[in-house]
């Protein structure tokens, strides 16, 4: 039996693979290896130290998070959360419904159909974050926000699962609200 090489995903650590146009080898040499049968590292092994290394890892990023690092994540301060939640950007000027589009620990997008000015500051709301911001860049109708202090990684969390249960959450409100208002109990004083 040959000796095969110690894989990193696809490409073998050694480094016999250098050029451009040899992917086809580059698999089918992947699947040969974990295919047959190998005296090298069991595939418990090879799990325990790819969990080891995605650790190591996931600590590097929250550290540099937690060190208040810049460009921590590309050109970014931190990574973003993808959402489209409703939320409120209350300026000086007025109060403005708006969509949080993502989130990050250093920043949000919004879409609002208002101008805001860049430069201008007010505090974004949405579920249980309030968080003070100044608009960075204003294109159209969307604004990207710049935190004057950045949020925790716990209130990004929080934000995801707030996401996640959103709908579920406005749909048994609105179920409530036809429920009191068929049976008689609405709050609503209005005469009939």
């Amino acid at each position: 039996m040959t000796e095969r090489p110690v894989f990193d995903g696809y490409k073998p650590l050694d480094g016999s693979y250098t050029s451009e146009g040899q992917e086809t080898a580059r698999l089918r040499e992947a699947v040969a290896y974990w295919t047959e049968p190998s005296e090298g590292p069991s595939e418990k092994e090879q799990l325990a130290a790819f969990l080891e290394a995605l650790d190591q890892a996931e600590s590097q990023l929250h550290n540099a998070a937690a060190e208040g690092q810049e460009n921590a994540v590309g050109r970014r301060g931190a990574a973003r959360l993808r959402l489209s939640l409703p939320a409120r950007f209350v300026s000086v000027e007025r109060t403005h419904s708006c969509i949080l589009l993502n989130i990050s620990q250093t920043g949000a997008k919004i879409a609002i159909l208002d101008p805001v000015r860049e430069g201008d500051g007010g505090i974004l709301q949405c579920g249980k974050l309030s968080a003070f911001a100044i608009v960075a860049r204003s294109e159209f109708s969307l604004n990207a926000l710049q935190f004057e202090h950045a949020i925790s990684h716990e209130d990004v969390l929080a934000m995801r699962r707030y996401y996640e249960t959103f709908e579920d959450r406005e749909r048994r409100k609105l179920i409530e609200t036809a429920r009191k208002w068929a049976s008689g109990e609405s709050d609503d004083e209005r005469a009939m």
